[in-house]
C-alpha cells in the first residue's frame, strides 16, 4: 500500500474505487421499500467481487496516509472501517445483526484538495 506526500495523489488512488462502488450501490444496492430477487443476486455478486475488495483497498490507503487527513476525515475513516467490517460480517459470515453502520456520506469527498 503506497504512502503519498500529497492529498491529490491519495485521492487519485481511491477515487475510481469509490466511483465503482457507488455505481454498483446505486444500480443494485438495497433501497427502502423496494426488493427484487434479480437485483439482490446482482448486488451480492458485485458486492463480493468488487465492493468488498475495493473497500479493503480504500481502508488500507487511508490508513497508510492518515497524515494527510483532517480531524473530521479521520473520524470518517474510522466510521468507514467499521462499516466495511460489518458489511463483511453480514455478507461473508451471514451475521444479520440489525443496525449495521452505514457508509459515511462524507467519505465520498475524502481527500478533496480543497480541504
Amino acid at each position: 500500500t503506497p504512502t503519498y506526500s500529497a492529498r491529490a495523489e491519495a485521492r487519485r488512488h481511491i477515487a475510481p474505487l469509490l466511483a465503482v462502488n457507488r455505481l454498483i450501490h446505486l444500480r443494485y444496492g438495497p433501497s427502502p421499500g423496494e426488493f427484487s430477487d434479480a437485483a439482490a443476486e446482482q448486488w451480492s455478486r458485485h458486492l463480493r467481487a468488487t465492493i468488498l475488495p475495493n473497500n479493503r483497498t480504500i481502508v488500507r490507503v487511508l490508513e497508510m496516509n492518515r497524515h494527510l487527513l483532517t480531524a473530521d476525515e479521520l473520524d470518517n475513516v474510522d466510521v468507514f472501517a467499521l462499516h466495511v467490517r460489518e458489511l463483511e460480517y453480514r455478507h461473508l459470515l451471514h451475521d444479520w445483526t440489525p443496525e449495521s453502520t452505514r457508509f459515511p456520506d462524507r467519505l465520498s469527498s475524502i481527500l478533496d484538495v480543497e480541504q
